[in-house]
């Protein structure tokens, strides 16, 4: 074979370690996003998700103007329908970058905005049926569906670009209630632990998809692969084994450089509902309560107990990336120490949704922490706070974003109080600057030595949930809802409504 069809080490390996830290797993390095050019992301890092293509409460203009964003997250469910190939993103003929108008920087030097291309959300909703051989199931604006593998391929091929890193499907395990399980007499929350039938489909679909996405993508594009959720390691060797070749030795020499990352998933979603009383009998008579896998298990592949030292040896060199939803800055920190690259970044979302404005750093020594210190928030509440109401300061001091150096607490919180859809794009704006200065702290104290001192020193410092803190958005966006039936209230309310009642 030629070599300008055999990759090489040389031109596709496209992730570096450049610093390790002692006394933990975390590292920093570059992942280059391009096969094509010099476009590449620092780690620790995080994606910022999106809702349809786009940043939730930013317009293209504003993210292009005054938001450094490292990459976007951006799930095909979003814009699929009944029928993939029929969808608009499909017949539009569009790169999915111009679709939804994700433009590059002001800075004309600056390359793309990164793209990872994904068939499902960063935190992805659990479905109600499994997957199959030829098709991963999805929750689209119509409802579940399953969405054709094959169609996927294809879909991918048409959007990607040259800055897009596209991650293989993942045959997750089976999450959410089947209709009518409630009351049925049956257990009712599903086990986080794969039974020995099922662990066997995921590791063939998974070695299908994940080979296939391997073979029809890595030469052009950077693919990562997941670990399957839900299993231990010797369980998916077989797995491991296929996608490094190792069946045949000359395969291995090709399949090793083509594989860019490993995803990892959770086996827990905040979109399912907590079991009522009764149900958590049913589990205990029913003998499944002993199934749902122990936090500290890490025997499982799982984002909050993965050991990354327990991967094959040719996978420990590349990018790894962590798609569990994270509940903070806390979360983010205990997910690089455990060795992950990359975070999605729902929790920036999220604050920013309940009306949170970012007011953390990560400490450089620990002079101020010590026994009995008052733990600091590591954000300020502008929801239904008067404290703010004729506060002139900037939501965080020495912030150089565009938020705080433009407008200060007193009006980020009467935009609140008004409703007014500005504030939500101001501190999305501010947020995403603080992680930002927060990611490059990481970096700069792992190749200090110093990271796990300045992880514990935040901890000590700042709280890990914020009292009083009201969940929600200023509108809810379809897959921000839990799934627990069709009885509850309508979480936005009526945009009109009769004025002749109120005379």
């Amino acid at each position: 074979m030629s070599s300008e069809t055999t990759p090489t080490k040389a031109n596709m390996q496209s992730f570096k370690v450049l610093q390790t830290q002692a006394n933990s797993a975390a590292r920093q390095g570059t992942f280059a996003v391009s096969r094509t050019n010099a476009n590449t992301i620092s780690t620790p890092n995080f994606l910022l998700p999106t809702s349809r293509g786009s940043v939730p409460h930013l317009t293209p203009e504003i993210l292009r103007k005054h938001v450094d964003v490292p990459a976007l997250y951006i799930g095909v469910e979003d814009f699929i329908y009944k029928a993939a190939m029929k969808s608009p993103l499909t017949l539009s003929g569009f790169k999915i970058r111009d679709y939804v108008s994700i433009m590059p920087p002001l800075d004309s030097k600056s390359p793309q905005i990164p793209i990872f291309l994904s068939p499902r959300r960063s935190n992805p909703i659990p479905t109600s049926q499994p997957s199959t051989d030829n098709t991963l199931a999805v929750v689209t604006s119509d409802g579940f569906r399953q969405f054709p593998i094959q169609e996927y391929f294809q879909l991918v091929s048409q959007i990607k670009d040259d800055d897009t890193v596209v991650i293989a499907p993942t045959d997750l395990p089976l999450m959410l209630v089947p209709n009518g399980a409630r009351g049925s007499g049956v257990a009712v929350r599903s086990s986080t632990k794969v039974g020995g039938n099922r662990s066997r489909k995921l590791v063939v679909r998974n070695e299908k998809w994940s080979t296939s996405m391997l073979e029809k993508f890595s030469k052009d594009v950077p693919v990562i692969v997941p670990l399957i959720p839900g299993i231990s390691f010797s369980q998916q060797q077989m797995y491991f084994d296929s996608l490094l070749g190792k069946e045949n030795v000359f395969v291995a020499a090709k399949t090793i450089e083509t594989i860019d990352g490993l995803a990892v998933s959770d086996l827990t979603s905040p979109f399912l509902p907590e079991p009522e009383a009764e149900e958590e009998e049913d589990l205990d008579r029913l003998g499944q309560k002993e199934n749902i896998a122990p936090e500290n298990d890490t025997s499982l592949t799982s984002a909050s107990t993965v050991d990354y030292k327990l991967i094959p040896t040719e996978l420990k060199e590349v990018v790894r990336l962590n798609m569990a939803y994270q509940n903070g800055p806390h979360d983010v920190l205990r997910a690089f120490e455990r060795g992950s690259d990359l975070v999605c970044g729902d929790w920036i979302t999220t604050a920013t949704d309940a009306g949170l404005g970012f007011s953390f750093t990560l400490p450089t020594d620990d002079a101020s922490v010590h026994d009995g210190h008052q733990k600091l928030d590591f954000a300020h509440n502008f929801i239904d706070n008067e404290k703010y109401a004729s506060d002139l300061s900037p939501i965080a001091e020495g912030c150089e974003c565009y938020t705080c150096t433009k407008h200060h607490r007193a009006y980020i919180a009467h935009l609140i109080n008004a409703n007014e859809m500005l504030a939500w794009t101001l501190l999305q704006i501010h947020n995403i600057h603080v992680a930002n200065q927060f990611m490059s702290a990481i970096r700069e104290a792992i190749k200090a030595g110093t990271f796990t001192t300045a992880a514990t020193s935040f901890c000590h410092l700042y709280v890990e949930h914020i009292s009083g803190v009201k969940l929600g958005a200023p509108r809810v966006r379809g897959y921000q809802v839990r799934l627990v039936g069709g009885t509850d209230k309508k979480l936005n309310e009526k945009a009109f409504r009769d004025l002749s009642a109120d005379v």
